[in-house]
């Protein structure tokens, strides 16, 4: 992986890396190996591996980077690729599989990763149940946790939904790409539908009202997408473009 730049935080240059300020050729990262897919926020950087580990990087001031950052190691802990090593527990997934993996002590758990998504200071982690992991910036409730605190722990994307709760419309077999933006976010489901939790202030979700939400709710239309990618982070329009089945 080769980046150039510099990540931005509320104070302004936040730097390329601990030692550089501002790097203005190709720059090869030496953490990072076997790199299938990246995807970038405002002012972070989501990497996903061959092997589905998943690195973070830039600014982690919203907690998007899914570690705490001490002051005194802000730089070395926010500019260096780092593993998120987080494990979900059976519990928290959507329609769960039978385990395969073992730990140390010979219990089984899922662990497995099979993408990212990004918003403007969010993180996406979807996990082969169906079931995504948000952390990062929520004051508008985007990252579809439920309520609109900041998260930097991974917290599953819809909370709320259950297999056998009638009140929701969110397919309980779970998420296949999230795509986000500064204040909203989208989901592809199984399905081939998309929900959407965030602020709706200008009519970006789609619903044909303005009130936001920060569970997701199902759209009605369109059906059979197939596809949902990631427009500029900081936008305040719709970010998917959506590609339709036969």
């Amino acid at each position: 992986v080769y980046a150039w730049g510099t990540f931005r935080n509320k104070n302004g240059i936040f730097g390329f890396r601990p030692t550089i300020d501002i790097q203005s050729r190709p720059y090869q990262i030496p953490e990072l190996s076997k790199v299938t897919s990246i995807a970038a926020g405002a002012d972070h950087i989501v990497a996903f591996t061959h092997d589905r580990r998943i690195f973070t990087w830039g600014c982690g001031e919203s907690g998007q980077l899914g570690r705490r950052i001490l002051g005194r190691m802000e730089k070395e802990r926010s500019l260096l690729p780092k593993q998120i090593t987080f494990k979900p527990h059976r519990s928290l997934l959507v329609n769960p599989k039978t385990p395969t993996k073992k730990n140390d002590a010979g219990l089984t758990y899922q662990s497995q990763f099979v993408g990212v998504g990004c918003g403007g200071h969010q993180t996406w982690l979807i996990h082969e149940t169906g079931t995504v992991f948000a952390i990062g910036l929520n004051n508008h409730g985007q990252l579809g946790v439920g309520d609109n605190e900041e998260v930097d722990v991974p917290t599953p994307f819809g909370v709320l939904m259950e297999a056998g709760d009638k009140e929701k419309d969110v397919d309980p077999n779970g998420f296949v790409s999230v795509a986000g933006s500064e204040h909203h976010a989208i989901a592809l489901d199984r399905e081939g539908r998309i929900s959407h939790s965030e602020e709706n202030d200008d009519g970006q979700l789609g619903t044909g009202s303005s009130e936001s939400v920060n569970t997701p709710h199902c759209l009605p239309e369109p059906k059979n997408v197939i596809e949902v990618q990631q427009t500029e982070p900081s936008l305040w329009l719709s970010l998917a473009t959506m590609t339709l089945k036969e």
